[in-house]
C-alpha cells in the first residue's frame, strides 16, 4: 500500500503505511533485541520520521524531566541556590521551578549563558540533556525537511 500511495502521489498516506510497516519490522525482530528497542524510540520520538509534532512533544517532556529533575537536586543560581526548599512558600518554590525551566531550555538548546550552573549530579544530566537537545533539533530538522520534501 506504501508503494502503491507513493507511486499516486498520496504521500502523506505513503507516510501512514510506512509508520505501519516499520512497526511490524519491529514486531518481528526479537523480543528485548537492540534493533527492537532502538526502534521503538525511534517510533515514540518521531514516528519514523512522519511526524514533525511528536518530535516537538517528545523535546518538551525531556525539558520539563530534565527541569523537575534540576528542581529537585538543585542548581545555582545568580542570587542563591535554586531548587525546592520545604520551608518556602508555594510561590517561592513555583519560582524557583520557572527558573529550572529556563535553564533546562537554555542548556537543551545548547546557549549556554551562564547565570544558572548545575551542581553535583545535575551536572552529568545537564551534558545528556545538551546533547540530546542538539540531537533532537537536527531530528526535528531532518524530520520536517523530509514531509516538506513531499
Amino acid at each position: 500500500l506504501r508503494r502503491m500511495y507513493d507511486a499516486a502521489g498520496r504521500f502523506e498516506q505513503a507516510g501512514h503505511f510506512f509508520s505501519k510497516e516499520m512497526t511490524m519490522r519491529r514486531m518481528m525482530m526479537s523480543k528485548w533485541s537492540g534493533g527492537r528497542i532502538f526502534s521503538k524510540f525511534v517510533d515514540l520520538f518521531c514516528a519514523y520520521g512522519e511526524s514533525p509534532p511528536r518530535v516537538i512533544g517528545a523535546s518538551i517532556g525531556l525539558v520539563l524531566v530534565c527541569a523537575t529533575f534540576f528542581f529537585i537536586v538543585g542548581v545555582n543560581g545568580p542570587d542563591g541556590p535554586l531548587g525546592f526548599d520545604p520551608n518556602a512558600s508555594l510561590y517561592l518554590n513555583s519560582k524557583s521551578y520557572l527558573n529550572c525551566v529556563y535553564y533546562s531550555i537554555v542548556t537543551f538548546t545548547t546557549l549556554g549563558y551562564g547565570d544558572i550552573t548545575p551542581r553535583g549530579f545535575a551536572r552529568p544530566v545537564a551534558a545528556i540533556e545538551a546533547f540530546m537537545g542538539a540531537f533532537m533539533m537536527a531530528l526535528f530538522i531532518a524530520v520536517f525537511g523530509k514531509k516538506m520534501t513531499r
